[in-house]
């Protein structure tokens, strides 16, 4: 169980190299969509996320308020994911509460992840998304988000960020529908 989890940990650091020298050239590797319902893709990154969240005080909840079909690209929406609760953690400082949600907004499918952390500072929040920003990080290298928003970007799709200084903070990833199985995107990450 060990040794799977530490083969899947190096695999995702080999392919944030891979996506890190891909965003610095501007480049994006094809798209391999699945077309799935949201809360199937919501399930399927649970384990992942107690992965990411072991050792620590944090309570995981994954609610399904609606069921869209959306057309996905596992590795790059789980890396959009991974990264996103990685922050969470971080603000959280390992106690806290994180919680995973899939919804139906305005005809689009709509994933949201909301921690109970600090929240992020209104002089930060305007650049948040652009390359090298980075807030109370020790190790950040603020790209992390701006990689997010190039694959959500790639999907169709846009991410947004709310948040309120001492009451958490809420990022929106709203994708298109998936029609008959297919999606309007750009087709590259």
């Amino acid at each position: 169980e060990f040794e799977r989890y530490m083969v899947e940990a190096a695999d995702r650091i080999d392919e944030m190299v891979r996506d890190l020298l891909d965003y610095a050239r501007g480049e994006g590797r094809p798209l391999n969509l699945k077309t799935e319902p949201l809360g199937d893709f919501v399930a399927h990154l649970e384990p992942m996320l107690r992965q990411e969240l072991a050792g620590t005080e944090i309570d995981l909840g994954l609610e399904v308020l609606r069921n869209p079909t959306v057309a996905l690209d596992h590795r790059t929406m789980e890396r959009v994911v991974l990264n996103l609760a990685g922050n969470a953690r971080e603000a959280m400082k390992g106690k806290g509460k994180l919680a995973l949600e899939a919804d139906l907004e305005d005809g689009r499918a709509v994933l949201r992840v909301r921690d109970s952390g600090p929240g992020i500072p209104d002089e930060i929040r305007d650049r948040l998304f652009e390359p090298f920003a980075t807030h109370g990080k020790e190790h950040g290298t603020g790209l992390g988000l701006a990689i997010c928003k190039q694959f959500v970007g790639a999907h169709g799709g846009e991410v947004e960020v709310e948040s309120q200084p001492g009451e958490g903070t809420t990022f929106t990833i709203r994708l298109p529908v998936a029609e008959g199985g297919q999606v309007q995107s750009n087709g590259r990450a």
